[in-house]
Parts: structure tokens; C-alpha cells; sequence
């Protein structure tokens, strides 16, 4: 053993206060971000010193201990301690080993690898009262503890390479020197064999060492090796006092004391029922002699069991704080002494360390870095009911379930084991002072809302993102409605595709600090927009107006002329295009168009005879109207077949019906009367005078046949049977005659009579 002070200081400002459980909560961040610091530990009077090194912390060239005695706002003593060596390249202090800090009344000890590897140990014990120190490197990775009332510190571990065997170093607290060392194996060499890998160690003034670890048993017939987890009791000289096994599935993480028995912290991998967690924690208490009296496994859903700590007070209630991992991920619990859940708070700090303190209280430190060179430390102490002073604490949702455990004997016994140790460089011991000041930043907490849009068309999609689920423990998005069940979890996003129309339920559900959150959107998804363009009135002739018709009202219009309304008016033909949307479904449509007068290209579309005048006898009149184009023709609106008859005169709209269209002209027919009209004088005077010297029959529409004379008594005095037909009255004396005149109808030529009678006067 080495031993050897480099500097013995008097540090009273580095005494601490022992009030600390009297000081306010208080949350605190180092103003310097080159550091980081791993680790915080309190001693039976609640005084709290903190391990930081320099950052990278892989490879510090400094180890420093920081006094938090008052943690507060403030400036703060810290020892530095400093490898004195001349090897290129120089060793450095390495965080790479767990339970690493064990500090009571005013003595500090420190395991840390040392070494540009960890195969090499370095303890050092430092008073901080006096400043003295001591250490010594020890060839192993083991884990420690204290001895208080024996003033002794005692090292336990599994050797690597060397199968079934643990061993116990005891040193003397104030020198380093070796005290004694024992070693444990399990009897049956060929089929059990204790682990190496050692996962928490624990000493009582009274009840001795409990090393918590692995045991592993060879299956013969499978040739698997079976695992389960053990505790095992030595007294403080050594002497084996009590071991069992509790089960494969359990992994002994921190064993702590109470008045009554002892407590395990447990990782356990079993798959619960009533939990879906890869991993969660079982606590276990246990009487002395390693008998069950009760055991929970605490949990939160999607909240995965990462660090855990505990703090067993006077009255037996229990201080658990429980953590997972990214942002809110510390929950602290009271628990009673049965180990029910009091009340829990959470809190927003980053993957923090956890140490409760006496009066239930909680130590928290965290660390935010963006790189090495921007390291956020953070401490938090919170009351003992969980507060921290203008810092706020959060809903969260730890639940217990009591299990049952499996417990198993196995054998053991003593064997020799001895530690290698190792000459250590030398260290170099000063002071320095680290500010810190008050911080309570941190994210906002995860929210369910999300944003989706209350109305799509179908055959879209819809991409939604969370407004607040970046820092949320789990997601789980959920779409029901019309044949769809669909559920995505762990996404801070959510994609679908919709096919069938109808309305839609979508939501997402939230989990941090092991409480979910739930919110919910209506989406409606309408049916296909259905567009169709269509000519308000015809295409006969330019212009026309085209208008889109849909079954849904629409808002936005699109045409290939650049027009952005409703109905626009066209005079060219063509093939016009709209597309148009009702502000969430988009369709396009499209119609060809040709104004039929177009298309005649100046050819007329009817032509008709010239107007004309008939006899009123001749009628109907059969009009014939031609086209280049068409043989549907129109009287009026009445369809007419050719020739068309026109029953009298007047002006008539005669129509061609081309390609839906009707372009008229108008006819116009004239009549008369041709019947016979035939007119005698009923006076002529034949005295040679040249007036009204002849009585013949005047007229038109008639070829005279005969004219016949006759008096007053029937006699026939005058006959004539050519066509110029006249009587010049002859020798007959003045008076009365009457006349017979027989002729043919110039039109029919049918032969008619008229009779009448005249007066001769000379």
C-alpha cells in the first residue's frame, strides 16, 4: 500500500453546514459549462458534495470535488485534485465505473479508473475537515462501501476471468491499509458459479455486508446456463451469514438499510401483464436474514425504468425517486412502509442522478450539453413534499403491483482471494471556487394537440404533426371510421392515405411522466368533385357563355383563356378546359366547342324561293326549300316534310335544323282570287254616238262561249257562239231585254251560265 499526503490543508470554509435539510429548495446551474459533473452524494447529517470533471469527461486531467452544503445561488469551494506525472501521454481520470462515491461525516471516497484504459483502479479518501487525503490503486472494478461504526471501508468484487469467485477487501478508513480479505464461491464447481458481474453492494453498522450480484447454474440437460439474481449476507469479519436467490429475472441495482430490514432496488426485464415497459423496477424489502416481506414492481406506462434511488426514513416511509430517460423523465414518490404510494410529483430535469435525503426531500443533478464544450450542470434539491422554489413540478402517474418472488438456496464457501494493487502516479491537491445561479429553464411539456385539417378531398393524404409530442415518452395515433382501424405509435407524425369518403376520427395520445394525454379531430372526407362544362344556351351562333356545373358549390375557377370565373364567354371554336376546386377537392373538365355558323364557313345554311303570288285557287302551295347541309326543315317549330305546304298567304319563318342548330329565312307568299268575274252594263244606248254603243260581257277569268238576247216575252232575238261575243242591239226598240251568257272558267275551264237583263235605250 501507498501512502502519502501531498498537502494537508486546513479548509474551513469547505466544513459543512449541517442544517442542510433546513435550507430552502432551491434549483441551480453551473455558470461555467467546461465542466460536467456525474454525480451527487449526501452524508448521515444531509451534507451534499458533488464529482465533476473536466469536459471531455472521458479523459479529465482533474477530478473535483464541489461542496453543495448550501445549495443555493452563489459561489462554491471545490477540491481539485491533479495527476502529477512525467509519462507521455499522461493519465487521466476516466468516468467509466459506477458506485464510485461514498461520503460520511467529513471523509469522501472516490473510485475512479485512472489510465488512458479501466483496467486500473484508483480509491482516494479525503477529509475534507483538514484537507488530508490518502489513496492506493487497486488492479480490479470493484464496488464499495462504508463501515461507519467500524471505521472501515470495504471493497467487494467479482473477478473477471476467474469463474465462481467474489471477494471482500476491508481497509482501515483513516490509512488505506489493508485489513482483511476474504473470497466466497459456491460449492458445486461443475454446474453453479457466482458472477462476476456485481450489480450493488451495501453495509450496515450491525447486520454486516450485503453483496447483491448474479449467480449462474449450468442446465445438464440443456447445457444452458440459467441465471438468478442473489443477495448475500456476510458479517463484518467475513463470516457468511445468509444468501438466496430471488428469481431470473431480476438484476440488484442499489441495497439500502431501514430499521426492520433491508431494501432492494431491482431491474427486472419480465414481461407484466399489466405493462408494456421493455424494463421496469421491482423493490424488494427483506428482513435481515434475507426473507421476503413484500414486493412491488413500479412502473408508468411507456416509461421505461432507467435510474432509481431511495431514501429510508426513521418512521419507515419511503423517499423513491425514479427516473427514464430524455426530458421529464424523474418522477419522486412518498411511499408508506409497505411500499404504497403516498403522492409523487414530477419533474422536467434531464436524465438526472438521484439522491433522497433523510427528511424525503430529493437530490437531483442533471446535465444539457449541445457539445463538450457547452455542458449544462444542473442541481435541484425540492422539499419534503416534492417542490422546488419557483420551479414547477408536473402531473405523473407512477403505479405499483405487488409480485411474487421465487426464492432459491444455494451453496458457498470461503476461499482465499487476494487484491492486486497498483502504485497510482501521484496526486496534487488544491482549491478552487465554481459560481452557479438559479435556474429553472427547461422545455415545454409534451402536449397532444395536433393540427389536421377538418375536411379533405378523397384519394388525398394528410401528414400531421404534433404542435408539442417532440419530448413526449410515447406517441400513439389512432384512426377509426368507415371500415378503418389503424394505429401508429412511437411517431411524432402521422400519414394516411384516404380511398373511401365519409367522416373519419383521428387521435393522438401522449405519455410523460408515465400520464397520458389525449386529444381528438373530426376529419370529413368528401366524395369525388364532379365538374362538367356545359354552353349556357347553344352554339349556333357566336358569342356563348360557358359555365361549369358541379355537385358541390365551388369557389376557385381556373380556364385556359387565363379567366377565373364562373361562366366565361367564347366566340371561336375550340376546346376550352376549367379547373376548379370547392376549397378542398380539385377537378378539371374540358368541352369542344363549334358554333355551327362557323362551321357552314359562309355557305348559306337554307335556300328558299323567291317570294311569289298565287290564286287563292292554287292553293296549298308547296314550297321546297334546299340545303347544303341538312333535309330537316322547320315551319315555325313544327318539323315539316318536303315539299312544304303553305295554306295561305302570308310571311313564313322557314328553318334548316343543322347540328342542333336552326337557321330560318322567311317566305313570303301572295294570293288572289282567279275565279270568273264578269260584269254586263244593265244600260247601253246603240245610237252610234261611239259611247256605250255595244252591250257584251267584260271581265276577266273566263273565255266567252255564247251570248243569247231574248225579249220580254221569251222570244231569242240575239245568238252568238264566237269569242267576240257583242250585241249592237240591231233594229230592236227601246225597252228591257234579258241576256243568257254561257262560258268556260279560264282556269278549270269548266262552262258556266250568268243570266241578267239590260235596258236599250236610243
Amino acid at each position: 500500500m501507498k501512502l502519502k499526503t501531498i498537502i494537508k490543508l486546513v479548509f474551513t470554509l469547505l466544513v459543512p453546514s449541517i442544517i442542510n435539510s433546513q435550507n430552502m429548495p432551491s434549483q441551480i446551474r453551473m455558470d461555467s459549462m467546461k465542466y460536467v459533473c456525474t454525480e451527487l452524494i449526501t452524508n448521515e447529517n444531509d451534507g451534499v458534495v458533488g464529482i465533476c470533471l473536466d469536459t471531455p469527461a472521458n479523459f479529465s486531467d482533474h477530478l473535483y470535488i464541489i461542496d453543495f452544503s448550501n445549495i443555493g445561488a452563489g459561489t462554491k469551494n471545490a477540491f481539485r485534485f491533479s495527476i502529477l506525472s512525467s509519462s507521455s501521454p499522461p493519465p487521466v481520470f476516466r468516468n467509466l465505473i459506477r458506485n464510485k462515491f461514498r461520503f460520511y461525516n467529513n471523509k469522501i471516497f472516490i473510485k475512479h479508473a485512472l489510465g488512458l484504459s479501466a483496467s486500473g483502479q484508483i480509491l482516494i479518501s479525503l477529509d475534507r475537515a483538514s484537507g488530508s487525503f490518502w489513496y492506493k490503486g487497486i488492479q480490479e472494478e470493484p464496488l464499495f462501501a462504508l463501515n461507519e461504526q467500524a471505521n472501515s471501508a470495504v471493497l467487494v468484487s467479482g473477478v473477471s476471468g476467474f469463474a465462481n469467485l467474489i471477494k471482500i477487501l476491508v481497509l482501515n478508513a483513516d490509512t488505506g491499509e489493508n485489513l482483511w480479505s476474504m473470497g466466497y464461491s459456491t460449492t458445486n464447481l461443475q454446474n453453479e458459479e457466482l458472477s462476476p458481474l456485481l450489480t450493488s453492494f451495501h453495509t450496515r453498522p450491525m447486520e454486516g455486508h450485503f453483496i447483491g450480484g448474479i449467480l449462474s447454474e449450468m442446465n445438464t440437460a440443456s447445457g444452458n446456463y440459467l441465471t438468478n439474481a442473489f443477495i448475500l449476507n456476510v458479517a463484518h469479519d467475513g463470516t457468511p451469514l445468509a444468501w438466496k436467490t430471488f428469481g431470473s429475472n431480476l438484476s440488484f441495482e442499489q441495497i439500502y438499510s431501514g430499521q426492520d430490514g433491508i431494501y432492494a432496488l431491482c431491474k427486472t426485464d419480465k414481461t407484466y401483464s399489466f405493462n408494456s415497459n421493455v424494463e421496469n423496477l421491482v423493490l424488494l424489502k427483506l428482513g435481515f436474514d434475507l426473507t421476503p416481506i413484500w414486493s412491488k414492481v413500479f412502473y408508468a406506462e411507456e416509461f421505461e425504468f432507467n435510474n432509481a434511488s431511495l431514501n429510508v426514513a426513521d418512521d419507515g416511509t419511503l423517499t423513491l425517486g425514479y427516473s427514464t430517460f430524455g426530458h421529464f423523465p424523474t418522477i419522486l414518490a412518498k411511499l408508506d412502509a409497505s411500499g404504497n404510494i403516498l403522492w409523487q410529483k414530477g419533474y422536467p430535469l434531464y436524465q438526472p442522478e438521484l439522491d433522497p435525503l433523510s427528511d424525503g426531500a430529493l437530490l437531483m443533478l442533471s446535465r444539457v450539453s449541445s457539445s463538450w464544450n457547452s455542458i449544462k450542470n444542473i442541481i435541484s434539491k425540492t422539499d419534503t413534499l416534492g417542490n422546488i422554489e419557483n420551479c414547477q413540478t408536473f402531473e405523473s402517474c407512477l403505479e405499483s403491483t405487488d409480485i411474487s418472488l421465487t426464492v432459491g438456496a444455494f451453496n458457498i464457501e470461503i476461499v482465499n482471494a487476494d487484491w492486486d494493487t497498483v502504485a497510482p502516479n501521484e496526486l496534487l491537491l488544491d482549491t478552487v471556487e465554481f459560481s452557479f445561479s438559479t435556474y429553472c429553464d427547461f422545455p415545454s411539456p409534451p402536449i397532444p394537440d395536433f393540427f389536421a385539417p377538418d375536411t379533405i378531398c378523397v384519394m388525398d393524404s394528410i401528414t400531421t404533426f404534433g404542435l408539442g409530442n417532440e419530448y413526449a415518452h410515447g406517441t400513439s395515433w389512432h384512426l377509426i371510421g368507415n371500415g378503418v382501424d389503424s394505429t401508429v405509435t412511437d411517431s411524432l407524425v402521422f400519414s394516411h392515405h384516404f380511398d373511401v369518403p365519409g367522416n373519419y376520427s383521428l387521435s393522438q395520445t401522449i405519455w410523460y411522466l408515465g400520464c397520458s394525454h389525449f386529444s381528438e379531430r373530426s376529419i370529413t372526407v368528401l366524395p369525388p368533385l364532379e365538374v362538367a362544362l356545359e354552353v349556357e344556351g347553344d352554339l349556333c351562333e357566336p358569342p356563348a357563355n360557358l359555365l361549369v356545373q358541379s355537385n358541390r358549390p365551388l369557389y376557385n375557377f381556373m380556364w385556359n383563356t387565363g379567366d377565373s370565373l364562373h361562366s366565361i364567354e367564347i366566340s371561336q371554336n375550340g376546346v376550352y378546359e376549367a379547373t376548379v376546386s370547392d376549397g378542398y377537392c380539385i377537378s378539371e373538365a374540358k368541352i369542344d366547342t363549334q358554333f355551327v355558323s362557323i362551321v357552314l364557313n359562309g355557305q348559306p345554311a337554307l335556300t328558299l324561293p323567291m317570294d311569289t303570288s298565287i290564286c287563292e285557287q292554287e292553293l296549298p302551295f308547296g314550297l321546297a326549300p334546299t340545303s347544303s347541309f341538312t333535309n330537316e326543315f322547320f315551319l315555325g317549330n313544327i318539323p315539316q316534310g318536303l315539299p312544304i305546304q303553305l295554306n295561305a298567304a302570308g310571311e313564313f319563318e322557314i328553318a334548316a335544323l343543322i347540328e342542333g342548330c336552326l337557321f330560318s329565312e322567311v317566305f313570303t307568299l301572295g294570293t288572289e282570287d282567279c275565279s270568273p268575274a264578269i260584269y254586263f252594263p244593265n244600260v247601253f244606248s246603240p245610237n252610234g254616238d261611239g259611247i256605250n254603243d255595244s252591250f257584251f260581257p267584260q271581265g276577266n277569268n273566263f273565255v266567252p262561249i255564247g251570248l243569247s238576247i231574248y225579249d220580254r216575252w221569251g222570244g231569242l232575238i240575239f245568238e252568238s257562239k264566237n269569242s267576240n261575243l257583242f250585241w249592237d242591239g240591231g233594229r230592236a226598240s227601246v225597252g228591257v231585254y234579258a241576256y243568257v251568257f254561257e262560258y268556260a272558267a279560264e282556269r278549270t275551264g269548266k262552262v258556266e251560265k250568268t243570266y241578267g237583263s239590260v235596258m236599250l235605250i236610243r
